[in-house]
């Protein structure tokens, strides 16, 4: 038996969940306690998080810690969501925690929690992949943004992070509800602007069948609606409504003393009712469902999938794939061009996995920077490598970390060897993690060279050493001369980094 104990300091409540593990690697949830604090309202006016939260905070994690002594040998998984992300002194915050309690926080991207979040939603609905099969939108509403994501076909279509969080808006709320008493009309206006982002998926929104939502405040939203306990799990928009005009004529006082709402979430749950309002609007949905899907659980599970895989239940990678490959279609990359670079870079991989000795993630990272290495002519021809790099960094994709992405773009940028000579930007990897990338950026190379033309004229491809030379035999039936010479130029860097004399033949294809 082994206890886990999860710690999410989240933008307006910090939580501490106690998980036993069985030998069987069966799980359960044993108890959870948490306590509201604003930090995120700190952050989002402030950028920082003021010194009494900081105190309050440090309260906590405090008790938390005597909670975490009842059960030896515990391991603690902490974790932070935005208003620590964002803040200024998070650094500072993160230090005073590990004083009092010895605990590391690790500061969570945002891509890293979007995965999290679909670890969660994976576990909690039945019948997942038949959902997102038929066309599903998961919105997770939080108090600092909203994430969006749209699952098409039994693909992840698109993701994108919304600074809409409920305290956010109640922030924006409360400015415009001193300047008029339309404030609930320029509120919609002001969420609406941000949503138009989805017009240009107005077709993909259609095939939406299927609308999840999970976020602090959605409890006592549907408790508002007074249905009964066996309908508590969706949310229809006709309640909704009702539930907007009601709220019209109360005061907060009255959520708090009769519908017996925390006073800290009852400030946030008009502009959270606001919120979804519009999400059933551009989804077009009547009906939403409410999984119980907590962040801490994707984390957990995140968490022992390393160990035990059959915990992931989904291979998340191709996720990630399925994205990249959308987001190349979105910024109008050759998509003849990139599978054919796709294909020989995963051959080369494969054919000198032995001599690469590198991580298995590798041939992940090498295969998304494939699928995504020309983006940035969209922006500018010129400069397409510069560009592509300043958009890899910038990109959502659930699960990689702001470090991975920085891996991926380097590799994007180095791979040309007119940017090894003449770079632009520099490399800040470790030692080991240079090698990596120099590597890569060899097959990459290769790989780009070898459609030089983009008319994918070489169909196959076989790599081997014999006699302490590598031999790379090109298999095509047509006159390949442009790309022969591309690859001269790449072929000093594969033998400067293998130590080994690269010989590159031709071979008639037959099919």
């Amino acid at each position: 038996m082994k206890y886990i104990g999860l710690i999410d300091l989240g933008s307006h409540e910090i939580s501490l969940s106690i998980v036993n593990v069985t030998a069987k690697k069966q799980y359960s949830l044993l108890e959870k306690l948490s306590r509201t604090l604003a930090m995120g309202a700190d952050t989002y006016s402030k950028s920082r998080v003021s010194l009494d939260k900081i105190k309050e905070l440090g309260e906590i994690f405090s008790d938390f810690s005597l909670k975490l002594k009842e059960y030896p040998g515990i391991e603690v998984l902490a974790f932070a969501e935005s208003a620590i992300r964002e803040a200024e002194n998070r650094s500072y915050v993160l230090d005073y925690l590990k004083f009092l309690s010895g605990i590391d926080v690790k500061v969570l991207s945002n891509n890293e929690q979007v995965l999290y979040q679909l670890y969660s939603y994976y576990d909690s609905i039945e019948d997942f992949d038949r959902y997102i099969q038929e066309g599903a939108m998961f919105v997770d509403l939080g108090a600092g943004s909203v994430q969006f994501s749209l699952f098409l076909e039994g693909k992840l279509v698109s993701t994108q992070n919304m600074r809409l969080g409920s305290l956010r808006l109640n922030a924006v709320l409360e400015e415009l509800e001193e300047r008029s008493l339309n404030f609930q009309e320029y509120l919609l206006e002001y969420i609406w602007g941000d949503l138009t982002y989805f017009q240009k998926f107005e077709g993909r929104l259609r095939k939406v069948k299927h609308l999840f939502l999970s976020g602090e405040n959605l409890t006592y939203i549907r408790a508002l609606s007074h249905k009964s306990a066996s309908d508590f799990a969706t949310l229809n928009r006709q309640d909704l409504n009702k539930i907007l005009e009601d709220l019209s004529d109360r005061s907060y006082d009255y959520l708090v003393r009769t519908e017996h709402i925390p006073e800290e979430h009852a400030r946030l749950i008009l502009p959270t009712a606001l919120l979804l309002r519009e999400v059933f609007r551009f989804t077009g949905r009547e009906e939403a469902y409410l999984p119980d899907s907590p962040l801490d659980k994707g984390v957990f599970l995140r968490h022992f999938a390393k160990t035990y895989p059959a915990l992931a239940g989904r291979d998340w990678s191709q996720d990630q794939i399925d994205l990249s490959r959308n987001l190349a279609k979105r910024y109008e990359a050759e998509e003849k061009h990139c599978q054919q670079v796709e294909f020989l870079s995963l051959e080369l991989f494969d054919a000198l996995k032995k001599r690469l000795r590198l991580r298995p993630q590798d041939r992940h990272y090498l295969q998304l920077a494939a699928i995504l290495h020309n983006v940035g002519k969209f922006i500018n021809i010129v400069s397409e490598d510069r560009r592509s790099y300043d958009v890899v960094r910038s990109l959502e994709i659930p699960g990689l970390s702001p470090e991975e992405l920085y891996f991926i773009a380097l590799v994007i940028y180095f791979h040309e060897s007119d940017n090894r000579q003449r770079p632009e930007i520099e490399s800040n990897l470790a030692p080991d993690r240079q090698l990596a990338m120099d590597k890569l950026c060899c097959l990459l190379g290769l790989a780009n060279a070898m459609d030089t033309s983009h008319q994918q004229k070489i169909k196959k491809i076989k790599l081997d050493e014999k006699q302490g030379r590598m031999r790379l035999a090109l298999y095509s039936k047509e006159d390949i001369s442009l790309e022969l010479w591309k690859l001269s130029k790449e072929q000093c860097f594969f033998q400067e980094v293998f130590s080994t004399e690269l010989e590159i033949l031709t071979r008639p294809y037959k099919a």
